[in-house]
C-alpha cells in the first residue's frame, strides 16, 4: 500500500508566524524519530555496522533544545538522518532558493577540479578552465568544505558522499542546505591553474528563488525547485559528448503508462531509486555516457525521440562487439522499453561476439523492471529480487493484497499457495513485532526463469558509485548469476526500496524512507565482513577502473574507454 501523505504531528500546536517554540521542535523531532524507528527496515543493520541507534534520542533532543532558529532545527534533523549513512534518505526543506558560482566541480585524482563552466560565468574578469583546481572558498579549503557539506548529500559509501559534497561547494540549494541564504554577495575563490600558479577571485554568487529563515504560516505558499528556473543545468556537461555519440537530445514523445490502482500499489513496493534532488544535482539517468564512443562505433538506438537506450556495435580484432547503455531503471513506459530491449538483444545476439552494458550514473527506478531486463541476459534460472522487511501495517496490507489477487483462477496453483503462505508469515511476524525472512516482490518466486530471447555470449558490465538502488540490484543479479565481468567502481550501496512522504506537521519537510533491504543469493565479501545485504555494500567490480581522473576529464574519457576495451578483448579470447 502506498502512502504519499503522512500526518506526523496530529497533536502539534497550530503553526503561526515566527520561529517554532522549543516544545514544538521537540515534539516534531520525536515524531520524526518514531516514524523512522517504526518503518525504517535497515535500523538494526545501522546499529551493527555504525553503532547508530535511531531510538536513542537523548543527545539529539539536547541539540534540538539548543537551536535558536527554525533553520538550525532543520540542520539538526538532517544531521540525525545523515548518521544512518543511507544514500536514499533525504530531508528536504520547502524552499526554492539557490545560489551558484556558475561553475561545477567534482573529485578527480583526489582533487576538486572544475568540470563545467556554465553560461553566464564572467570569464573575462575571472578566467578559469576545465581541469583547474578549486583550492578554497572564503578561506576554507575544498577538503574542509567537503567535510562541512557531507551531511547534506550523504551517500551509502564514502566516495559518493564526498562527490555530492564537492558539488555543493559552488551550488547551494536551500532545500538541501538550510543555511544556504547566509552566504554573501561574493565568494573569495582561490583557483590553482594547471601550470601550478594560483589566482584569487571575488566571484559573484548568482541567486534565485525565495529564501526562508523561518517556517511560513500554514496558509502560506510552499516552494519547490520546479516552481522556479534552476540556476544551473548539470546536463550541460553532456552536450559535447552527446554530439560525439549522435544522441537525440530533444523532447521525448513516449506516452506514459496507464496503470490501475492495483498496479500503482504494486509499483510502490518496487521503487528503488535515487532521490529526485540527487538526480537533478548530479545529472544521473542520462542517455549520454560519461565518455566518448569507442573507435568505429556504429549507432543503433539513441537517435530517435522514442529510444530508451543508446546502443551500437564496434569492431575489435576482426570481431563485432555490441554496446548498450541502460540510463535508468525508471523509464516513462516500461512496456515500450522492454519491447525495445528485447528487439535489441535479439539483434545483438546475431550480430556480435560479445556485449558491453553500461549502467554507470544509473539512478535506479523499478527493481522488477531491472529484473525483467536481466531475463534477456542470463540463459539459466537465476536469483532475482528478494526483500528483507520490517512487517509494518503497510507491508501487511501489501502481502494481503497479493494473496487476494492470487485467487484469480488464471493464477497457477503453486503461485497461489506461495502467495497465501507469504501473507500468513508476514501477518504472523507483524503480530509478534518480528522481522521477516526473504520474500520475492516481483513474482511468487525469487528464482527467475530466462526469457525466450537471451543473449548467450560474453558480457562486460560497466558500473560506478552512482549505479544506485535498482542500479545496485542489476549488477548484483548479474554477478550472482556468474554472467560475466564487472568493470568500474563499487556500486552505490543503496540497498532497499523506498517511498516518499510529505510531513504535514510543523516542518513541512519532505521525507524519504527505506522500507526493505535487498538480499543477494549468497554472502559476499564487503568492508563490513561477509553479507548478503547490498545496503552500504554495493556490488564490487571484478576489475577496478575509475573514470574520475584529470586525464579522462580533459579527453572525454579516452583512457577509460581504452581500458575497458582491453577488458573486452580478454573476455573474447
Amino acid at each position: 500500500m502506498q502512502f504519499k501523505t503522512l500526518m506526523l504531528l496530529l497533536a502539534a500546536p497550530l503553526l503561526v508566524y515566527g520561529q517554532m517554540t522549543t516544545e514544538q521542535k521537540v515534539t516534531d523531532f520525536s515524531s520524526l524519530s518514531q516514524f523512522y524507528v517504526r518503518h525504517y527496515t535497515p535500523a538494526n543493520w545501522k546499529i551493527v555496522q555504525f553503532g547508530f541507534d535511531l531510538s536513542d534520542l537523548r543527545p539529539w533532543l539536547a541539540k534540538v533544545r539548543a537551536t535558536k532558529t527554525d533553520m538550525e532545527y532543520y540542520d539538526v534533523a538532517i544531521e540525525y538522518l545523515a548518521m544512518l549513512q543511507d544514500g536514499h534518505i533525504r530531508y528536504t526543506v520547502p524552499t526554492n532558493f539557490q545560489a551558484y558560482l556558475r561553475f561545477d566541480v567534482d573529485i578527480y585524482d583526489g582533487k576538486t577540479l572544475i568540470e563545467l563552466i556554465a553560461n553566464g560565468y564572467p570569464m573575462r574578469d575571472f578566467p578559469i578552465e576545465i581541469g583547474d583546481e578549486l583550492v578554497s572558498v572564503d578561506g576554507l579549503s575544498s577538503e574542509q568544505w567537503i567535510q562541512r557539506l557531507s551531511r547534506y548529500g550523504i551517500g551509502a559509501n564514502e566516495s559518493a558522499t564526498r562527490r555530492r559534497a564537492a558539488d555543493f561547494i559552488t551550488f547551494r540549494p536551500q532545500q538541501s542546505i538550510p543555511w544556504a541564504p547566509q552566504i554573501g554577495e561574493t565568494a573569495k575563490v582561490v583557483i590553482r591553474k594547471q601550470d601550478g600558479t594560483e589566482k584569487t577571485y571575488d566571484l559573484p554568487w548568482f541567486k534565485s528563488g525565495t529564501p526562508i529563515t523561518n517556517l511560513p504560516p500554514v496558509s502560506g505558499p510552499r516552494f519547490s525547485v520546479s516552481e522556479s528556473n534552476s540556476l544551473r543545468n548539470p546536463l550541460d556537461r553532456y552536450t559535447r559528448l552527446a554530439a560525439q555519440w549522435g544522441v537525440y537530445t530533444g523532447e521525448r514523445n513516449v506516452e506514459a503508462e496507464s496503470l490501475s490502482a492495483e498496479e500503482r500499489e504494486a509499483r510502490s513496493t518496487q521503487i528503488g531509486e535515487a532521490h529526485p534532488v540527487d538526480v537533478a544535482l548530479t545529472g544521473l539517468g542520462q542517455l549520454t555516457p560519461l565518455y566518448g564512443p569507442p573507435a568505429g562505433l556504429r549507432l543503433r538506438l539513441g537517435t530517435g525521440q522514442n529510444d530508451f537506450f543508446l546502443s551500437g556495435t564496434f569492431p575489435l580484432d576482426g570481431k563485432t562487439v555490441g554496446w548498450i547503455r541502460i540510463p535508468t531503471f525508471g523509464p516513462s513506459n516500461t512496456t515500450v522499453a522492454i519491447a525495445q530491449f528485447r528487439n535489441e538483444i535479439a539483434a545483438l545476439q546475431n550480430l556480435t561476439s560479445g556485449l558491453v552494458i553500461d549502467v554507470m550514473h544509473n539512478p535506479g527506478g523499478n527493481v522488477c523492471y531491472a529484473q525483467e531486463l536481466m531475463r534477456y541476459l542470463v540463459p539459466k534460472p537465476f536469483w532475482g529480487i528478494g526483500y528483507w522487511i520490517k512487517p509494518t501495517l503497510a507491508w501487511k496490507l501489501v502481502f494481503d493484497s497479493r494473496a487476494r489477487s492470487a485467487q484469480n483462477p488464471l493464477v497457477e496453483t503453486w503461485e497461489r499457495q506461495l502467495l497465501v503462505e507469504y501473507d500468513r508469515l508476514v501477518s504472523a511476524a507483524y503480530d509478534k513485532g518480528e522481522e521477516t525472512g526473504i520474500y520475492p516482490i516481483c513474482a511468487a518466486s525469487v528464482v527467475v526463469i530466462p526469457q525466450d530471447v537471451v543473449y548467450t555470449k560474453p558480457i562486460l558490465l560497466l558500473t560506478n558509485e552512482f549505479s544506485i538502488s535498482a542500479g545496485d540490484t542489476f549488477p548484483a543479479m548479474f554477478q550472482d548469476a556468474a554472467r560475466g565481468k564487472i568493470v568500474g567502481i563499487r556500486t552505490g550501496g543503496l540497498g532497499g526500496n523506498v517511498n516518499d512522504y510529505f510531513n504535514t506537521g510543523i516542518t513541512e519537510a519532505n521525507l524519504r524512507i527505506t522500507r526493505s533491504l535487498f538480499i543477494r543469493e549468497n554472502a559476499v565479501p564487503s568492508p563490513y565482513g561477509p553479507t548478503r545485504f547490498m545496503e552500504n555494500v554495493g556490488v564490487a567490480p571484478d576489475v577496478k577502473l575509475d573514470i574520475m581522473t584529470r586525464e579522462n576529464l580533459l579527453s572525454d574519457g579516452r583512457p577509460f574507454v581504452a581500458a575497458w576495451v582491453e577488458e573486452v578483448r580478454k573476455i573474447l579470447q
